[in-house]
């Protein structure tokens, strides 16, 4: 018989290689991270326009109101067919068989002479002062995006205000020269040599989806930036984002729906922690269409709220900068890989015996020598996203299992006589297990196009649901080897208990511990991923609402009030003579664990900011074990002295 300590050992220098790695990957990330701290803040020209209206001021000093509140940027949409006849710009002559868009001078009030310029759908009409175009239109285009009114645009600038154009979703652009001219074009009305955020109006963006290259190459000559706005789904957003290669900004805005049912205080504590949670930039704040005593003062101060709170967490208002990590090497990915690969391979040899014939060492050499090539063939290859996704779910699932049966061995063999301090211990250390799987997931999302959500960890419902699988059956068979116990034994240990379990008589409460326990994980599960589709209590609303001022940042609930408590309480239990109970806790525990990692799977989120989350639910975790414990020690204290009194 061979040990397998030799093997354990060479696993463990990979890991450890692999974590050196992932530091360097992530430590880029977070310089990244920090370096950018700059957010602009987006008010829409329109809405400007009717709160200067029903304030009886002029446009220019309700913009001048906004600049001082804390504005930066003024989105500014494109006239269309029906805005320009709403306004009298334009007209429809219906004589002909078909009906045409025709100009009127703004000076003069004169109707211009029929002059068509192209036939729709052709492609993109510039609005410029002097021209007197007209064209055909069909009633399907009448809210087609025609360009920007140049008089809007000086307004803007005069006001000291940056313009963010807001382009409408031309279906019937299909030609490489009309996107090239559009933008070329806007690009010259706007003037200066920035860059000049750029927003895109409907469900889809410029390109219809088969052209969206050129749009990308085009902006990036232009120096365009793309506005990604969150939660909108438009159509073409992850193709355009992986074509500029993360170079982008994202934006946060409140419907104006939602304005009007919700608080201006409210609506100030959901920018702050888009800003502070999401890696938001800018802020697009529209306003509720309320009634108001003086509209322009509650709106200028909704604005001026929004920059306080904003500089409170530490950030700056102004000209937005893209987030941009420098990426690590392949040399920093192939440590990275093969560090996981070796944990997959350290986890088998933990569970079984530690000695096994020649035939079976050489076995798990071979896998381990295989790791290599894997890990060299993966991180030369590591820009395709299905091989990223393939590592990051790897890492995510074996390193909580490799704590969480850490946890297993010491419940189960360890002296229950021990303090509570040790076991508060062996609760670091499981989460320091998990902390090598969370640098790794880590560093391979340390560059722009996960950090700006352009991708997304795919498979966290997998990832969660795994460890916790893997743990109830390693309770019910108890699937890890014993010290001294031979190859067969063990083989024949597992068949035994897996028996013995299944021929157990079913017990009502037991029926109930289960079925209360899987409806807890379904939860988990819905409520788990980058975008839940299961929606937040009111009441949990408020009870986040007051960790998030309480704390730098919101502890995870799953994890300080479950998943760590259930982890030490197991240990109590066991301490106590309740096995059963110490068995259910520590599956329900690994909860804590698996969400821990989990934390971490939002690329989105600043790594600092998941650092404190943790540490926070970390620490109270502990403590409430420790007054849960502290309170059951006073229980059975009084119960002994009423004992020694009655006799």
């Amino acid at each position: 018989m061979v040990s397998t300590k030799y093997l354990k050992i060479i696993c463990t220098v990979l890991i450890f290689l692999g974590l050196i790695a992932a530091f360097v990957a992530v430590s880029r990330r977070i310089d990244g991270e920090r370096k950018s701290k700059t957010v602009s803040i987006v008010v829409d020209y329109d809405e400007a326009l009717k709160i200067a209206a029903l304030s009886k001021m002029p446009i220019e000093r309700v913009l001048y109101r906004f600049k001082n509140a804390g504005a930066t940027h003024v989105a500014l949409a494109e006239d269309t067919v029906n805005s320009l006849i709403l306004t009298g710009k334009a007209y429809y002559d219906v004589t002909g068989s078909v009906p045409v868009l025709k100009f009127v001078d703004p000076n003069t009030g004169k109707k211009f002479e029929q002059k068509i310029i192209r036939q729709m759908p052709a492609g993109v009409h510039k609005l410029a002062q002097g021209h007197t175009y007209s064209f055909i239109v069909t009633p399907y285009l009448a809210d087609m995006g025609v360009g920007f009114n140049k008089d809007k645009i000086n307004t803007i600038k005069n006001s000291g205000l940056q313009i963010v154009p807001r382009i409408n979703s031309r279906v019937e652009t299909t030609g490489i020269e009309a996107i090239e001219t559009m933008l070329s074009d806007l690009r010259e009305s706007i003037g200066g040599d920035g860059d000049v955020i750029i927003i895109f109006d409907g469900a889809a963006i410029l390109g219809n989806s088969q052209l969206l290259n050129v749009t990308a190459a085009t902006m990036e000559n232009n120096n365009f930036i793309y506005g990604s706005i969150e939660f909108a789904k438009q159509r073409g957003d992850v193709k355009l984002s992986a074509l500029l290669k993360g170079n982008l900004l994202r934006v946060h805005s409140i419907s104006v729906e939602e304005m009007n049912g919700m608080a201006q205080s409210k609506a100030t504590e959901r920018f702050s922690l888009a800003v502070k949670d999401r890696n938001i930039r800018v802020l697009y704040v529209r306003f509720a269409q309320n009634a108001a005593i003086d509209i322009i003062d509650e709106s200028a101060g909704y604005v001026a709220d929004i920059k306080s709170t904003i500089e409170r967490d530490g950030f700056i208002v102004g000209e937005a900068n893209v987030i941009n990590i420098r990426e690590s090497g392949s040399r920093c990915y192939f440590l990275v890989y093969l560090a996981t690969f070796a944990a997959v391979i350290l986890w088998f040899l933990v569970v079984i015996p530690g000695s096994l014939n020649r035939k079976d060492v050489v076995v798990w050499s071979i896998f381990l020598f295989a790791s290599f090539f894997a890990a060299f063939f993966f991180s030369a290859a590591r820009d395709n996203v299905k091989i990223i996704a393939i590592m990051n779910l790897m890492a995510a699932v074996i390193f909580p299992i490799l704590a969480l049966t850490f946890l297993y061995v010491k419940l189960r063999d360890e002296n229950t006589d021990k303090k509570v301090l040790i076991f508060v211990s062996y609760l670091f250390l499981a989460v320091a297990i998990t902390f090598i799987g969370v640098m790794l997931v880590a560093a391979n999302m340390s560059n722009d196009l996960y950090v700006n959500k352009v991708y997304q960890f795919s498979g966290i419902k997998i990832a969660l649901v795994i460890p916790l699988l893997v743990l109830a059956v390693m309770v019910v068979i108890d699937g890890v080897s014993r010290a001294g116990e031979s190859y067969c034994d063990f083989c024949r240990r597992i068949y035994t208990n897996a028996v013995l379990f299944l021929e157990k008589p079913i017990y009502i409460w037991g029926v109930l511990l289960a079925l209360i326990f899987l409806i807890g994980i379904s939860l988990m599960l819905l409520r788990s991923g980058n975008d839940s589709g299961m929606g937040v209590s009111d009441l949990e609303l408020r009870f986040r609402s007051v960790l998030e001022q309480v704390m730098s940042a919101r502890p995870r609930t799953k994890e300080f009030l479950v998943g760590f408590p259930s982890l030490l309480l197991a240990f109590v239990a066991a301490k106590k003579g309740f096995t059963a109970a110490s068995q259910w806790l520590i599956i329900v525990g690994g909860v804590g664990i698996v969400d821990f990692l989990n934390t971490f799977c939002h690329a989105h989120t600043p790594f600092m900011v998941s650092i404190v989350r943790s540490v926070n639910s970390l620490v109270i975790g502990v403590i409430i074990a420790l007054t849960i414990y502290g309170i059951w020690q006073l229980i059975e204290n009084k119960q002994r002295l009423n004992a020694k009194e009655i006799k």
